[in-house]
């Protein structure tokens, strides 16, 4: 095989390879964030139009600790919506003025759950 020959296939294996892994995904990106499942020790890291989320669960407080910046010049909605396995939902909006840092507390002191996922929109 030439080298041209070799350097074609190389680039052609590469290229199912990508195919076959974007096939899997919603996005060329990869998993969207509420394809995304935590655990109960994870924390989660989502931005989106200029808002930062941080949140994990908190066994202490038996619920959700989490903080939203608004790294924008602008006041913004956002909303997060925090979805257990047991299939319950939390849904809040918060409105955040330019600059602005807000700390997010959501009890589930007696749901039961194994996992969850968390989806901001701004």
């Amino acid at each position: 095989m030439t080298r041209q020959g070799a350097a074609i296939t190389r680039a052609a294996v590469s290229i199912a390879a990508l195919a076959t892994l974007l096939l899997g995904c919603d996005s060329p990106f990869g998993p969207s964030e509420t394809d995304l499942q935590y655990g109960l020790n994870d924390v989660a890291t989502v931005s989106q139009g200029g808002v930062d989320l941080a949140i994990r669960y908190d066994l202490n407080i038996r619920g959700f600790d989490g903080r939203l910046v608004n790294t924008t010049n602008a006041a913004v909605s956002a909303r997060v919506v925090v979805s257990l396995s047991n299939g319950r939902k939390y849904d809040q909006v918060f409105d955040l003025a330019p600059g602005e840092v807000h700390y997010i507390r959501i009890s589930t002191f007696l749901e039961r759950f194994t996992s969850w996922s968390v989806e901001l929109s701004v």
